[in-house]
C-alpha cells in the first residue's frame, strides 16, 4: 500500500527506520525481484560512501578533542657552570651543577582549547547528521524517480490493451466493408507506438533502479523493480504551522553549532594575549664547597602589547558572518517551504481533479464513442481523439501524483516534521 510508503519517507528522513524488521523482510523483497522504500533507506543508511565517509570526519574530529587535551610536558634542564676555564675555574673542583624540572603553565588555554575542539566537533557531528538526512531525502526522490516508471509502465500496458481492443473493433469494420483499410493502418501504426512507449518506460526505469542502487554502492541491483502503489496522496498541515517549525530544523540547530564553534575559537584566541608562565624547581651541586641547595624560577613574559589582535578581530567577524548566514538562510527556507507548499497544493488539485472529474467523464465519452464508432455513427477520428484523451489525462495523473509526492519529501526534508498522520487520512483513487 502507498499510504505505508509516505510513512516510511517521513520516518526515515527523521533516521527513525528500525533496522531488524526492514532487514528480515528484505530477502523475501529481492527474491520477487522487488524493493521497498524501507529496505532501500536501511542500505542507504549504512553503505552510502558518502555517510561512511563522514564517520572518519567524526573519528578525526574525536582525536582533534583528545589531542586539544594533553598537557604539555615537563622538561628536565642540566646547568653546568664554572668549569674548564681559567685560574681556579680550570679544574672541575669548582663545578656547579643544578638539574632543574620545568612546566608551563597555560592559565586557562588549555580549557578554551578543549572547549573549541568540542564545539568543533558539534559541528562535524551535525554535518553528519545533516548528511543522513539528506542521504534519506536523496533515496526517497530517486524511489518515487523508480515508482513514476513504473506506474508509466503499467499505463503503457494499459494503453496497449485499449489500442488492441480499438484496433479488433476497427478490424470488423474493415472486414465488413464500413470503414476503410486506412483506418486498420492507422491503429495498427498506434500499436506500434504504444509498445515503443512501454518500451522507452523499461529503459528509464533500468536506469532508475541503478540511480538507486548507487545509493549503497551498488553498481549491480539484485531488484528489477520497487514495491508501492500511488493509492494515497499525502495532506499537510498548515503553512504558519511548518514555517514555525523551520528554526528547529537540524539545519538551523546547524548554525547555532557553528556560531558555538565561533565563540570559543574567539575565547581561544583572546587567551593567547596572555603569555604562558613557566616555573621550574631543581637541585643544585657546589663541588667547591661539597655543599647542594635547592633552586626555583619563574619566567612571566612581559606583555607589553598585544599581539594576536588580527586573529581576535578575525574571530569576531567569524560570528558576526555565522548570525548573518543564519538570517540568510532562515529566509531561503522561508521562501523555499513557500514554493514548494504552492506546489504540492497545485498538484494535489491537480491529481485530485483529474482522478475525480475528469478521468471518469473521458472513460464514459471512450465508451461512447466505442459504442457509436461500432455502429458507424463516428468515425475513426473520432474514436482517436477520445483514446487519446484518456490516455494523456490518466499519465497527466500519474506526473501530478509523483510530483506531490515529491514535494511531500522536499518539505519533509525542509521541516523535519513527520506529516504520516495526516497522510493516512487522505486517499485518492488510482
Amino acid at each position: 500500500m502507498w499510504g505505508s510508503l509516505p510513512s516510511r519517507i517521513a520516518a526515515g528522513l527523521l533516521c527513525v527506520i528500525p533496522v531488524a524488521p526492514a532487514l528480515s523482510q528484505a530477502t523475501v523483497e529481492v527474491q520477487r525481484g522487488e524493493m521497498t522504500f524501507g529496505r532501500a533507506l536501511v542500505l542507504a543508511l549504512e553503505h552510502n560512501p558518502s555517510l561512511i565517509a563522514a564517520g572518519h570526519q567524526v573519528q578525526i574530529a574525536a582525536a582533534r578533542v583528545q589531542q586539544s587535551s594533553l598537557r604539555p610536558n615537563p622538561q628536565i634542564g642540566i646547568v653546568l657552570e664554572n668549569f674548564a676555564g681559567s685560574g681556579p675555574f680550570s679544574e672541575l673542583g669548582a663545578t656547579e651543577t643544578t638539574v632543574s624540572l620545568a612546566w608551563v603553565l597555560e592559565r586557562g588555554k588549555r580549557e578554551r582549547r578543549i572547549a573549541q575542539a568540542k564545539a568543533g566537533a558539534a559541528v562535524i557531528d551535525s554535518e553528519k547528521q545533516l548528511l543522513r538526512l539528506d542521504v534519506a531525502a536523496d533515496t526517497a526522490r530517486l524511489f518515487l524517480r523508480c515508482v513514476n516508471f513504473e506506474q508509466k509502465l503499467r499505463q503503457a500496458d494499459k494503453a496497449i490493451a485499449l489500442a488492441e481492443s480499438v484496433l479488433d473493433v476497427i478490424v470488423k469494420r474493415v472486414a465488413t466493408g464500413r470503414s476503410p483499410s486506412a483506418d486498420k493502418a492507422v491503429a495498427e501504426a498506434e500499436l506500434a507506438r504504444m509498445h515503443l512507449e512501454k518500451e522507452e518506460q523499461e529503459h528509464g526505469l533500468s536506469v532508475a533502479v541503478h540511480w538507486l542502487a548507487a545509493q549503497w554502492g551498488e553498481n549491480a541491483p539484485m531488484f528489477t523493480s520497487v514495491l508501492a502503489g500511488i493509492e494515497n496522496l499525502p495532506r499537510l498541515e498548515s503553512f504558519e504551522i511548518l514555517l514555525a517549525r523551520l528554526l528547529e530544523t537540524p539545519d538551523q540547530v546547524r548554525y547555532l553549532t557553528e556560531r558555538r564553534l565561533r565563540e570559543a575559537e574567539l575565547r581561544v584566541e583572546q587567551s593567547k594575549a596572555d603569555p604562558n608562565w613557566r616555573i621550574s624547581a631543581g637541585f643544585r651541586r657546589l663541588e667547591r664547597t661539597n655543599d647542594h641547595a635547592f633552586v626555583a624560577s619563574l619566567n612571566i613574559p612581559l606583555a607589553i602589547s598585544n599581539r594576536n589582535q588580527g586573529n581576535v578581530a578575525a574571530a569576531t567577524s567569524k560570528i558576526a558572518l555565522a548570525d548573518v548566514d543564519q538570517l540568510a538562510a532562515v529566509l531561503q527556507a522561508e521562501a523555499r517551504l513557500y514554493a514548494i507548499y504552492q506546489d504540492l497544493k497545485h498538484s494535489l488539485h491537480e491529481a485530485n481533479a483529474l482522478g475525480e472529474k475528469i478521468i471518469p467523464k473521458l472513460e464514459l465519452a471512450l465508451r461512447e464513442t466505442k459504442r457509436a464508432y461500432s455502429k458507424g455513427r463516428y468515425g475513426f477520428h473520432e474514436l482517436s481523439v477520445a483514446r487519446r484523451a484518456l490516455l494523456d489525462a490518466q499519465n497527466q495523473r500519474i506526473e501530478a501524483t509523483v510530483q506531490a509526492l515529491q514535494s511531500f519529501v522536499e518539505i519533509e526534508r525542509l521541516t523535519g516534521v513527520s506529516l504520516q498522520s495526516s497522510l493516512a487520512q487522505n486517499g485518492g483513487g488510482s
